[in-house]
């Protein structure tokens, strides 16, 4: 009588499922004064990775768990007054 024993090994597999963009744009507003002013903001886009794209996605810098900053700026109206010609 033979005696025979399976084995099951179970572990984890890193595998892309998608990557994230971050775009930084403008918007503009107009404030009480009518004073048009813009300011920045981004967006963070995830587009799935598939296999038309698969080469484009593993292009680039590799992206770590480290945090990436970004500065934004805005405007801010500003009133003042001045002498003229007198």
């Amino acid at each position: 009588m033979t005696r025979s024993e399976e084995r099951l090994n179970v572990g984890t597999e890193r595998q892309a499922t998608g990557r994230a963009r971050l775009r930084k744009y403008v918007t503009t507003e107009n404030v009480t004064q009518t004073v048009p002013v813009s300011r920045e903001e981004v967006r963070i886009e995830r587009e799935p990775i598939t296999d038309a794209n698969v080469g484009a996605a593993m292009d680039g810098q590799a992206i770590s768990e480290e945090e990436h900053e970004v500065i934004l700026h805005e405007e801010r109206p500003r009133r003042g007054k001045g002498n003229g010609p007198g």
